[in-house]
């Protein structure tokens, strides 16, 4: 009896030796955009609480505060072109009206992107100063070095294609992330253009979320560079120091956590050991990072 108890424990080790060597094996090599070992500043929509989102003025913004990261989304208009806009309509963030599906690139340029910016709900610094809604190209073109954290906003896998056309005609695989909540989209990304980083789409994040509840985390590593999550999803806590445990210790995978304002809450999630934090306030990240690298 006691020798078959044994042999089975042995057994058993075996196979979890044998899934790890294989889990090990198919994680997904380093890349750019991921190798930076302190926490990186990504300006969430190029930092939406500071100047009008999405838009060239405030990448340009970004960057110059030193950010590490600027983070956008992409929806295609009726010619089929890639802008850069977080809904699927103009109406919030514009003078405009309608579907952006329903604007070709001409009319869609016609729109003043700054035109609803406000922080008080009276003064609109950013109205008739001719900033509009960007094209996916100009920011490849104007944006050379710094990493680029796509969000692409439509289901439907073939917008992979197009995509990762424009990325190699301005040859930025190195220094760029593409996501989505559609994770048929960022399949198609990573089968094509395995060179790209990639993070989670919300199967696999949902995947793994379960899998580090019930303790198996270090058995389903998702083939991505990162995991961008928010700390809660409803009342449900995503980011937990299990949650980082099963992502960064026993996979390698960094997180990145969307979308922290507070800056109490940055330190927390610094001090758990977040890689990165997602900002409409990107003034604030830094400041937050700077200050956790001194007391380090």
């Amino acid at each position: 009896m006691l020798s078959s108890i044994l042999w089975f424990v042995v057994v058993i080790l075996a196979i979890a030796i044998v899934l790890s060597i294989r889990i090990w094996m198919l994680r997904i090599p380093p890349h750019y955009f991921t190798a930076k070992k302190e926490p990186l500043v990504i300006a969430h929509r190029g930092g939406r609480g500071l100047w009008p989102e999405n838009t060239l003025f405030a990448f340009k913004k970004a960057r110059e505060l030193g950010v590490d990261a600027i983070e956008f989304d992409t929806q295609r208009t009726k010619d089929g072109v890639f802008v850069i806009i977080h809904d699927d309509k103009v109406d919030r963030t514009t003078n405009g009206k309608g579907f952006v599906h329903d604007f070709t690139l001409q009319k869609i340029r016609e729109l003043d992107a700054g035109y609803r910016w406000t922080k008080d709900s009276k003064n609109y610094p950013f109205r008739g100063k001719g900033i509009q809604i960007p094209t996916l190209e100009e920011v490849l073109q104007q944006f050379p070095l710094i990493r680029l954290n796509i969000e692409v906003k439509e289901a439907n896998p073939d917008a992979a294609n197009a995509l990762l056309q424009l990325i190699e005609k301005y040859q930025a695989a190195e220094r760029v992330m593409v996501g989505s909540f559609f994770t048929r989209v960022v399949i198609r990304t990573r089968t094509l253009s395995p060179q790209i980083a990639t993070s989670a789409g919300r199967a696999e994040i949902t995947k793994f979320f379960v899998m580090q509840l019930l303790g198996l985390g270090r058995f389903y590593t998702p083939p991505v560079h990162a995991l961008e999550v928010p700390e809660y999803e409803g009342n449900l806590r995503v980011v937990s120091s299990r949650f980082l445990k099963a992502a960064m210790h026993h996979n390698a995978l960094p997180v990145y956590v969307w979308t922290v304002n507070d800056r109490q809450k940055m330190d927390e999630l610094l001090k758990m050991g977040v890689r990165g934090i997602i900002s409409d306030f990107p003034d604030r990240a830094i400041a937050a990072v700077t200050e956790f690298l001194q007391t380090k």
